[in-house]
């Protein structure tokens, strides 16, 4: 079983830009995480609670909390889907000594391209207006406890130009960052991107039985430039109806008729049988038809083995003893070339060196534990320190003495060990194919487009 990790800026975000992926998900038997930034306080009621609910942000927040809860239901039935709200404590990344925080919607206006711009009246608490980086230090938290296989989230124009989305974008892979450096290094990171031409044949008002839903047609087409062509194309055919249940959950925010839908623009839109992401970050080999990541090629977790530590120091003891007693031993040369003579290959230094850092990658890398590769330096030094005082081997002869090859042995496991520690935790999770993960995350548009 694997584990998907879906980020979005409110509820009906999931299940209108995703709801078939995830279902098709949870009906595979795979655990699916929605996390939802904000509980879409600004957002535009329909229907017969917009008197009601209209301008309050507080009713509203409480109303989509249970919309929400009835779309995860609609879209698995047997509880595979669970739902979070960022910062809302230990299950939405509150973690690490971040306090439970609530991020609000920072609402939107509609614009005469038919895509979402900035409201210039957000409150203070709204997404947007949070500090750079610190919704990204919430997310990460959730990354690391769940250890997703997938992480999806908008593309950076935000599918149709919403601010909060745009935000999720950039503070989701900034996240994805966090969480390489903190110890879990996400196999695959997935945009929802349509490309440019499914756009339109979604919202084509000629299609047979648009004209009786009573929605209108779209002026322009509201949809932005894809970051990249599509890597997963996702058959959601059999999960439309899903996925069209999911969205009916949203009463407040989407009108649901037959095969389309509108929301609070009333523009038409034709639920199609396919979602689009292309990768921010591919796996090296990804299951036919999913975000998933091939069976084996999933990240292995960076949790230390609980035995990493007491390895570490029995083999640096054994490195200790077993260089220590040859360290000294040396190659004349000029048995090979007169010319050479007296000139000495220092071999058993080097073999002793090797043991050495071989010990300590060998821990470092089987027991995940940075901690371990020092254990292991320090235990080698420890027993070569102990063996150039005298009286302490047998004999009363001295084992470490004062020549050069003695005084290299007794410190290059220390400087192994604390090289090893900075430079081998970047190796032990596998590198994934080729992504635009080490590229900038910044949102495509006008910075100011993004609502900071």
């Amino acid at each position: 079983m694997a584990t998907a990790l879906f980020v979005h800026a409110h509820p009906d975000d999931e299940s209108i830009a995703a709801g078939g992926t995830i279902a098709a998900l949870a009906a595979a038997g795979h655990r699916v995480v929605v996390l939802t930034a904000t509980r879409g306080e600004a957002g535009e009621v329909i229907g017969p609670l917009r008197d009601r609910l209209e301008g309050d942000r507080a009713a509203l927040a409480a109303h989509r909390e249970q919309e929400i809860a009835a779309a995860m239901r609609a879209l698995d039935p047997h509880g595979r889907v669970e739902q979070r709200f960022l910062g809302e404590g230990a299950p939405g990344g509150a973690l690490s000594g971040l306090e439970p925080r609530r991020f609000e919607d920072s609402g939107m206006v509609w614009g005469a391209d038919g895509l979402a711009h900035p409201d210039p009246h957000r409150p203070a608490e709204a997404l947007c207006a949070a500090p750079e980086d610190l919704p990204a230090q919430y997310i990460a938290e959730v990354i690391l406890a769940l250890r997703p296989d997938a992480v999806v989230t908008d593309n950076s124009g935000g599918g149709y130009g919403h601010p909060d989305h745009r935000r999720v974008h950039q503070e989701t892979l900034q996240a994805v960052r966090l969480a390489d450096e903190r110890g879990w290094r996400t196999p695959a990171v997935y945009l929802i991107d349509p490309p440019r031409e499914a756009s339109r044949d979604r919202f084509d008002p000629r299609r047979s039985g648009f004209a009786e839903t009573g929605f209108r047609p779209a002026e322009s087409i509201p949809a932005v430039d894809p970051d990249g062509p599509p890597e997963v194309v996702v058959d959601i055919s059999a999960h439309r109806q899903a996925k069209a249940a999911a969205m009916a959950a949203h009463a407040t925010q989407v009108q649901v008729r037959g095969e389309f839908f509108a929301l609070s623009n009333g523009v038409g839109q034709h639920l199609a049988d396919r979602e689009y992401y292309s990768a921010w970050r591919r796996p090296a080999q990804r299951e036919p038809g999913t975000l998933l990541p091939a069976e084996g090629m999933t990240a292995r977790p960076a949790r230390p083995s609980r035995w990493a530590m007491p390895v570490g120091v029995l083999l640096g003891l054994i490195a200790g003893v077993m260089g220590s007693m040859h360290h000294l031993h040396a190659y004349n040369l000029g048995t090979i070339l007169p010319a050479l003579d007296g000139t000495l290959l220092p071999w058993g230094v080097l073999l002793s060196g090797l043991l050495a850092v071989a010990s300590q990658v060998a821990v470092g890398t089987w027991g995940r534990s940075i901690g371990a590769i020092v254990l292991c330096g320090l235990s080698t030094s420890a027993v070569s320190f102990l063996l150039s005082m005298p009286g302490l081997a047998p004999g009363g002869d001295l084992v470490i003495t004062s020549f050069a090859r003695s005084l290299a042995w007794l410190y290059l496991p220390l400087i192994s060990a604390i090289l090893l520690a900075f430079f081998l935790p970047r190796l032990w999770l596998p590198r994934p194919g080729r992504d635009r993960s080490s590229q900038p995350v910044v949102a495509s548009g006008d910075r100011r487009d993004t609502g900071r």
